[in-house]
C-alpha cells in the first residue's frame, strides 16, 4: 500500500507539473529559462535584451527571409507552442502562427500595443493626385494610440524603426515577462530601463546627424522606412508599391523623379530583389547601397542607416 500511494503522488506531482507547463510558465528542461518566441528579429533583439540570461528566444523568420511572403510550418508552430509567450508585431505570417496556437497554452503579446502608427506608404509623396485621393487615409486620426491587432496592409508594421516605439515595445514584452515571471520584476525592469535609455541616446545622435538633411528625399526598393524618415524629418520614395512587382512604367516614372531630385544611391532591403533598383541606379548613373529594416539590433541599425544616408546625400551633392 505504500507503494501504490508513493506512485500515486508521484503521478499526481507530474500532472501538476504538466497542468502548470500548459498554463503558459514554459521553461527549457536542462536550463530553467523562460522560453520565448519571436516572428521578428527585431523583437527577439528586444526579447534577449530585456530577458537577458532568464530567458531562452526562439526567432522564426529566417536570416534574409521577407516577411510578408514567408509561411509557417509545423515546426514554427510546435517551437512557439512550447514557449511561454509568442512575441508578434501581427504580419500576416505571426497571426497564421498566433491562430494555431489556440488552446495550446502559450500567450500571444502583441508587442505594437500602445505603439504610434503611420499608414504604409501606398503612393510616393510626388503624386499630389493621390495625396488627395487618400487624404483621409492619411490623416492625423490614424496616428493615435494603437490597440491590438492591425491590418497589415494599412499601417507600415515595421514600428522599431521609431526609436519611441522601440521604447513601446520593449515596455510590452517587459511586462509580458513580468507576467511570466513575477519574482524576476526587478531584473526585467532594469534591463528594460537601460535598453530604452539606448533608445533616447541613438534617437538624439541620429537626428542631429541628418538635421543638416531635414526634408530630403531617399529611394528605396520597398517602402519600409516610413517611420525612420518620420523620426529624422526625411521623406521615402518607395520604387516598389503596395507588394506589387515594379513594372516597366512605374520604373520609368520613378527615374524622370530621381533625375530630378538629382538622386545618386538608391537603397535596397536584402529581403528583396535588388534587380529593378539596380536598373533605375544605372539609368540615373548612380549605385545601389544596402538598407536593411529587418536587422536585429536596432540601436547599431538605425545608427548604421544614419551613417549611409548622411554618405549618400553627400554624394549626391558632391555630383550636382
Amino acid at each position: 500500500m505504500n507503494r501504490l500511494f508513493t506512485v500515486l503522488m508521484l503521478c499526481a506531482a507530474a500532472a501538476l507539473s504538466i497542468t502548470a507547463t500548459g498554463c503558459g510558465e514554459k521553461t527549457t528542461a536542462d536550463s530553467g529559462k523562460i522560453k520565448l518566441t519571436a516572428g521578428l528579429p527585431p523583437i527577439a533583439f528586444i526579447a534577449g535584451r530585456i530577458g537577458g540570461d532568464l530567458t531562452e528566444v526562439t526567432l522564426l523568420l529566417p536570416e534574409g527571409r521577407n516577411p510578408h511572403d514567408f509561411a509557417i510550418g509545423p515546426r514554427d508552430v510546435q517551437s512557439a507552442a512550447a514557449s511561454a509567450a509568442f512575441l508578434s508585431c501581427g504580419l500576416a505570417f505571426e497571426k497564421n502562427v498566433a491562430r494555431s496556437l489556440a488552446g495550446r497554452g502559450c500567450r500571444v503579446v502583441d508587442v505594437t500595443r500602445n505603439a504610434k502608427l503611420i499608414p504604409m506608404a501606398e503612393h510616393h509623396h510626388h503624386d499630389d493626385d493621390a495625396d488627395d485621393e487618400h487624404g483621409d487615409e492619411h490623416s492625423d486620426e490614424h496616428h493615435g494610440e494603437h490597440h491590438g491587432e492591425h491590418a497589415a496592409e494599412t499601417f507600415d508594421p515595421h514600428i522599431w524603426l521609431s526609436l519611441d516605439n522601440a521604447a513601446v515595445i520593449a515596455d510590452n514584452v517587459r511586462d509580458a515577462l513580468v507576467s511570466i515571471a513575477p519574482d524576476k520584476k526587478e531584473r526585467f525592469d532594469a534591463n528594460c530601463d537601460k535598453l530604452k535609455r539606448e533608445f533616447a541616446a541613438a534617437k538624439q545622435e541620429i537626428t542631429a546627424k541628418l538635421a543638416p538633411c531635414r526634408g530630403r528625399e531617399f529611394y528605396v526598393y520597398h517602402p519600409a522606412f516610413g517611420y525612420f524618415a518620420d523620426m529624422t524629418g526625411l521623406k521615402q520614395e518607395g520604387i516598389e508599391l503596395n507588394g506589387r512587382e515594379v513594372t516597366p512604367a512605374r520604373l520609368v516614372e520613378v527615374i524622370r523623379q530621381a533625375r530630378a531630385d538629382h538622386v545618386q544611391v538608391i537603397f535596397v532591403q536584402p529581403q528583396f530583389n535588388p534587380a529593378s533598383a539596380k536598373a533605375l541606379a544605372d539609368a540615373i548613373g548612380g549605385k545601389v547601397a544596402p538598407l536593411d529594416p529587418l536587422s536585429a539590433d536596432i540601436t547599431a541599425n538605425v545608427r548604421g542607416m544614419a551613417e549611409t544616408l548622411s554618405a549618400g546625400y553627400n554624394t549626391e551633392k558632391s555630383s550636382k
